[in-house]
């Protein structure tokens, strides 16, 4: 997928007068999707013909309605009043037989959003995400994990989160300079850390290039600082409570003893001829993934206080980019059924990822 062109990206980062035509780099960026080129053509109807409205038109429908806040029927009246065919025209729709630009009944965006959409979401999400660590090779890349509470009404009986003390779902997000790569829905109650586990194994597995990994206490945890060290080559750098303790069986003379007495194994290097970062990764790779978690973990508390403010600055962004999510679309679970909460919500980290990319960056 090719990214929108930084010049081309809007200044001001505000869906207040977005209108569909500003909408258009968007779909022309989705029209270089791969993921939506070999969806379409797998997509046949019950007769096996080709299916009449494409991948790219249901999902700019979509991405219109959760920008304007619109329901079907708002999006029906919208769509079929004045300048509704200029609205179609810039949204990229095709012309019907009667010459006026063709727009799909409600039946064919739910059954898109609720059934379709959920079996190229993580493959489109793939192709974001490698299209954006493209984008910043080379360049510094800050990349932050935090989840966000979406509130629901106080009839939805999903979870009570004694936190938040509301009831509502939680979107988890990996963000890379702010743009969402790696999202999830839950419950309120479920915990960030373990869900956050579950997304890093999204990852491919290569390391990441200067990048910094930033996340709140909720993720200090060894087996956290592990995994992501293990999936992506970096130190997380968390925000760790003032009176946290060394642990001191992972001090680095100790990883050195127990790193040396596996000389006999198939594999293993001197210590003088060997890296940190393969010193690590053998001892995990031998039964010791929890010494190198705490290992880790000693390594992020004994940052200087320096680098921790600056990437409490850098987490900001990410606080920054959730505040800002919920005021370009609704994003909450209020009046949706269980059913579909998970396949709306994530639709809708979708159209804010998409925004994301169209708007200009924060400054990490």
């Amino acid at each position: 997928m090719q990214l929108i062109a930084e010049k081309d990206r809007i200044e001001v980062r505000s869906t207040g007068r977005l209108s569909a035509k500003k909408l258009s780099p968007l779909i022309a960026m989705l029209g270089t999707s791969e993921v939506i080129r070999d969806h379409d053509r797998r997509r046949k109807d019950c007769a096996g013909r080709k299916l009449k409205f494409t991948t790219l038109e249901l999902i700019a429908l979509l991405l219109y309605m959760e920008i304007k806040r619109l329901t079907f029927d708002g999006l029906r009246e919208t769509l079929e009043g004045r300048g509704g065919q200029r609205i179609l025209a810039n949204l990229g729709m095709h012309r019907g037989p009667d010459g006026r630009y063709a727009l799909p009944s409600d039946g064919w965006l739910s059954e898109f959003r609720n059934h379709e959409y959920p079996l190229i979401r993580l493959e489109l999400e793939r192709e974001i995400r490698d299209s954006v660590f493209l984008r910043y090779k080379g360049v510094r890349k800050v990349i932050t994990v935090d989840s966000t509470p979406l509130e629901g009404s106080r009839y939805s009986p999903w979870a009570y989160n004694p936190h938040y003390e509301i009831r509502m779902g939680k979107a988890h997000m990996v963000m890379v300079n702010g743009i969402p790569v790696i999202s999830s829905f839950t419950d309120g109650n479920a915990y960030d850390n373990s869900e956050f586990l579950a997304l890093l194994n999204r990852f491919d597995g290569s390391r990441i290039r200067d990048a910094r990994f930033v996340s709140d206490g909720g993720y200090c945890n060894h087996e956290t600082y592990l995994k992501t060290f293990l999936r992506t080559g970096c130190l997380m750098s968390s925000n760790i409570r003032s009176d946290a303790s060394i642990h001191k069986d992972a001090l680095w003379g100790n990883v050195l003893r127990r790193y040396n007495r596996l000389h006999n194994v198939s594999g293993y290097r001197p210590s003088g001829w060997a890296t940190p970062d393969f010193i690590l990764n053998f001892l995990a790779a031998h039964g010791e993934g929890k010494l190198v978690g705490w290992a880790l973990r000693n390594l992020d508390i004994m940052r200087p206080d320096s680098v921790h403010r600056e990437d409490a600055r850098a987490r900001h962004v990410c606080e920054t980019v959730h505040h800002a999510m919920k005021r370009w679309v609704s994003f909450d679970v209020r009046g949706l059924w269980r059913r579909y909460a998970e396949v709306r919500s994530c639709f809708r980290i979708l159209v804010c990822t998409l925004l994301c990319v169209l708007f200009k960056a924060y400054d990490c």
